[in-house]
């Protein structure tokens, strides 16, 4: 095995070894039928060229009600990067979502039976948000929401968005779960630190060495802006996890030491600011997986991903992430197999399966899935790597 394949295995059998058994719980899960819950795609919303301020607001609608309604079990929310992949691919500007063939055409490609679409309008001093709930199936508007105010009252108007999207599928929602949604929809009450938010999540959805970099600094601007941010101190927490893994792949112990303290000092307060977002056990999750020091981990990760999967059963990262736990899950796992069910587009877990293809030396099928990662994120500089090496052993 050539230098880069030791380097794969060090990392598999170094941060994710350990021996993970499914348990009744997780096998039933496993096995629920997904075609019972409804499938949501949520688009950004469409803003007024003259009005460039609000664009960060068109998309960090969609993103906050992605997360938020991720709480509810009875919905499959298709993820925010699955989405601008579609876009992307067929070529769907900004605006023009809501007339019907669009919203049909796109939802059909998502596999969503509801599409959500909207905009933002300046109405004087105040905004105001149309979204129309639509089902895909038969192109027909279930629900048009519009909520008013002003820019400063955008997290309220996100809540009553969150509660017309579930009160128009008829289902029922316990308060806690409710109550859980209102968390993300108001983790902040700072305009300021909202956007600097938004512009680390930019960041870090682009899976680079400098989108990580970068995504550091926005996250710092948005804790320092509201110093009771939840989701600023996860996402800063899930970052220098990634970057105490890259480091410690690097052989650079001091530098992975030093992200460690600053991962888990950053997810412990996000903990403490709200015990009950996904976001954040996912964040911790990575953390244990990258300090792993033996069996007592394996009981640290087991419990901190079953915590996120009861908040969000429908988080396709989380189910990768189990099936990373054991490297020895072969590649037709129900994990990983789940996890492409509920994102078929995850960059995610296409590059998770082509390194364990590169463990297996299945070149052909490690080039399969590299290939599918650089169609959707063209810019991610680890794929590109491991591409290189690959084509030392394979030739399509």
């Amino acid at each position: 095995m050539n230098k880069n394949g030791i380097k794969i295995l060090f990392l598999a059998l170094c941060l994710f070894g350990m021996i993970y058994f499914i348990s009744p719980a997780y096998a039933d899960t496993l096995n629920s039928d997904l075609a019972g819950k409804i499938r949501i795609a949520i688009l950004p919303l469409s803003v007024p060229e003259s009005r460039t301020d609000l664009k960060q607001y068109g998309v960090g609608t969609m993103d906050t009600l992605i997360t938020a309604l991720s709480n509810i079990p009875d919905f499959i929310m298709v993820e925010r990067a699955q989405i601008e992949y579609v876009l992307k691919e067929q070529a769907f500007q900004d605006t023009g979502y809501v007339n019907k063939e669009t919203a049909v055409k796109i939802g059909q490609i998502l596999g969503a039976q509801v599409l959500v679409t909207g905009n933002i309008q300046a109405v004087g001093e105040k905004i105001r948000i149309t979204s129309h709930f639509t089902q895909v199936q038969t192109g027909a508007i279930i629900q048009t929401a519009i909520v008013t105010g002003k820019l400063d009252e955008i997290f309220d108007l996100q809540d009553e968005l969150a509660k017309r999207l579930i009160s128009s599928q008829k289902i029922d929602v316990s308060p806690e779960r409710m109550e859980w949604v209102s968390n993300i929809t108001k983790s902040t009450k700072s305009l300021e630190a909202y956007g600097y938010y938004l512009k680390g999540r930019e960041e870090y959805l682009k899976l680079t060495k400098a989108g990580y970099e970068k995504a550091i600094e926005w996250y710092q601007k948005a804790v320092k802006a509201d110093s009771e941010y939840a989701l600023g101190y996860a996402g800063l927490g899930e970052v220098y996890a990634i970057i105490a893994t890259l480091a410690r792949f690097d052989h650079n112990k001091n530098k992975a030491i030093f992200y460690y303290g600053l991962a888990k000092k950053n997810i412990d307060m996000a903990l403490i600011l709200n015990p009950n977002s996904s976001e954040v056990y996912k964040a911790l999750g990575k953390y244990y997986y990258s300090i792993f020091e033996g069996f007592e981990s394996i009981k640290k990760i087991e419990e901190t991903l079953k915590k996120a999967l009861e908040i969000n059963p429908s988080d396709s990262e989380i189910y990768v992430d189990l099936w990373l736990s054991n490297p020895f899950n072969d590649t037709n796992h129900p994990y990983i197999k789940k996890a492409l069910e509920l994102n078929p587009d995850s960059v995610y877990a296409h590059y998770k399966l082509a390194l364990r293809y590169q463990l297996m030396q299945k070149w052909d099928l490690a080039y399969k899935e590299l290939q599918m990662v650089l169609k959707i994120n063209p810019d991610y500089e680890r794929a590109k790597e491991d591409l290189k090496d690959v084509l030392k052993h394979y030739k399509p």
